[in-house]
């Protein structure tokens, strides 16, 4: 968590490549779009949804772990992810990364056509993990 270009995403891929899954639009759209310049989420919003969702879905059922990347700047839509994790029995730890503003504008602006921001992609994630959640405790109860 962070803002926008504080180093969610270096971090994410040096720490937390290995045993989990990546629940990550941004990721998502980058494949599908296979090197092709398209606005985010533009033509591929409903096949980087459908994807998005089951990988959530999937990786929650599994009990695997995973990672996603928010900015965090809105506290009721982060509490609602955490308590959606805990629900079903999920550990949530996050990580808060800073940086210095001149620093963070300065990498924003020199970001490539493949580097979309958590800004954009949080929506989805957040979507996407915690409707998994609320599916898997309902079928829980049932």
């Amino acid at each position: 968590m962070g803002g926008v270009a504080a180093g969610k995403t270096t971090m994410r891929k040096q720490r937390f490549s290995a045993g989990y899954v990546l629940v990550d639009a941004a990721d998502i759209f980058l494949s599908l779009s296979r090197g092709e310049f398209l606005p985010f989420p533009g033509p591929l919003q409903e096949p980087v949804d459908l994807i998005g969702r089951l990988v959530a879905k999937r990786a929650l059922s599994e009990r695997r772990n995973i990672v996603t990347e928010v900015i965090g700047a809105e506290r009721e839509a982060l509490e609602q992810l955490i308590d959606a994790l805990k629900s079903i029995g999920y550990s949530v730890q996050g990580a808060c990364l800073t940086c210095d503003v001149e620093e963070a504008v300065r990498r924003n602006e020199s970001r490539g056509d493949d580097d979309i921001s958590a800004y954009y992609a949080e929506p989805f994630q957040r979507a996407w993990i915690i409707d998994a959640c609320n599916e898997l405790a309902r079928r829980r109860k049932a």
